[in-house]
């Protein structure tokens, strides 16, 4: 507890503010009597009392601990990003045109409605935050970086960075952590993109009236409203867990209006995707080994289920044909000249898919 210029004293639980009184309703012989419910369902007795001056308070509650800080992963903008720059960068993704679509749709509104704002015209109000859902490896997290770019360039976001985060990056153990970790997060992606991956194991399908994840829900509707003109919110999940998600509570869905749904990626469009790996990483596939992965790939998304990996499937199989063609050139079977060392035949692709 704390005392705030003489008149109130604040009542601190781990850090977080549950509440307040008179200074001249609080006594320091105050007994069990004094209690607080906590967010409606927790009782705090209070059995002991130390007040401190605001001065005092400052040194133990002005900089958060480690254990309330928010863990996450900062993506910002790539030097010398422009708009033209990430429009191309969307264009050029594998598959999803339904998504790309959107996402163009979406930014020309915004840049209308920029527009709009500088001449002075009143505009429609159009909320940041959305959910992405589907199956993983389909490019939830690539979409919601270019976001982030985007939405900078076109003058939405001041930074257009994207703070990463999950569960276990906001949710704490014990009371008032759980809020103090969301409010690090929220700061740290404000004038840009708060991405929650898996967003539906926040309040998970048996979950307990005392699981701090609905306390995190809570505090980012909160906040949504707080910061609506300086922050993004996207979450992303499964797209069953989604629905689930987003229908626990009426304001969970209203305020996450905008919903793209990211579905498997085709035969041929993981064929395209480690196609681009490859070429990325400086090798190239010969017939036989487009024809193999085609093959293997028909096979595998025939038999796909809700979490078939796509494009983290192609990353695995990618790092495995790279593994045997090291094998093979190791072994002396050919010259070791810049083709062989960048060449990789369908035998690679083969012994890479029996691993």
């Amino acid at each position: 507890m704390r005392r705030r210029g003489g008149a109130e004293v604040e009542f601190l639980v781990n850090r977080a503010l549950v509440g307040s009184l008179p200074h001249d309703e609080v006594s320091r012989d105050a007994t069990a009597a004094t209690g607080f419910i906590v967010q409606g369902r927790i009782r705090a007795s209070l059995h002991a009392l130390v007040l401190a001056d605001d001065a005092e308070a400052a040194a133990t509650t002005t900089k958060p601990a480690k254990e309330t800080e928010a863990s996450y992963v900062l993506h910002e903008p790539p030097p010398g990003d422009t708009l033209e720059r990430a429009m191309s960068d969307l264009r050029g993704l594998v598959g999803l045109d339904g998504i790309k679509r959107q996402v163009v749709r979406l930014t020309h509104l915004l840049q209308v409605q920029q527009e709009r704002r500088r001449r002075g015209l009143k505009n429609a109000p159009t909320a940041l935050h959305m959910v992405l859902s589907g199956p993983p490896g389909t490019g939830k997290t690539t979409v919601s970086r270019l976001l982030g770019r985007l939405w900078k360039h076109i003058g939405v976001l001041q930074k257009g960075h994207v703070v990463e985060t999950d569960r276990a990056g906001l949710v704490g153990g014990y009371l008032g952590q759980t809020a103090l970790k969301v409010d690090h997060a929220v700061r740290a992606a404000l004038d840009g993109v708060l991405f929650i991956d898996e967003a539906h194991s926040l309040v998970p399908e048996s979950v307990t009236y005392h699981d701090y994840g609905i306390e995190a829900v809570h505090v980012l509707l909160k906040r949504m409203e707080d910061h609506r003109d300086r922050l993004a919110i996207v979450i992303a999940g499964y797209t069953k867990e989604m629905e689930r998600f987003l229908a626990m509570n009426p304001g969970v869905r209203s305020r996450f209006g905008r919903q793209f749904h990211f579905p498997h990626f085709s035969p041929d469009e993981l064929v395209a995707i480690l196609r681009l790996q490859a070429d990325e990483s400086g090798y190239a596939l010969d017939h036989d080994a487009e024809d193999e992965l085609r093959v293997l790939f028909e096979h595998a998304y025939a038999r796909r289920d809700p979490a078939f990996g796509n494009a983290r499937f192609v990353r695995n199989l990618f790092e495995r044909t790279l593994e045997q063609h090291a094998t093979r050139v190791a072994a002396g079977r050919e010259d070791a000249s810049d083709e062989a060392l960048s060449l990789l035949r369908g035998e690679d692709v083969l012994g890479a898919a029996s691993h």
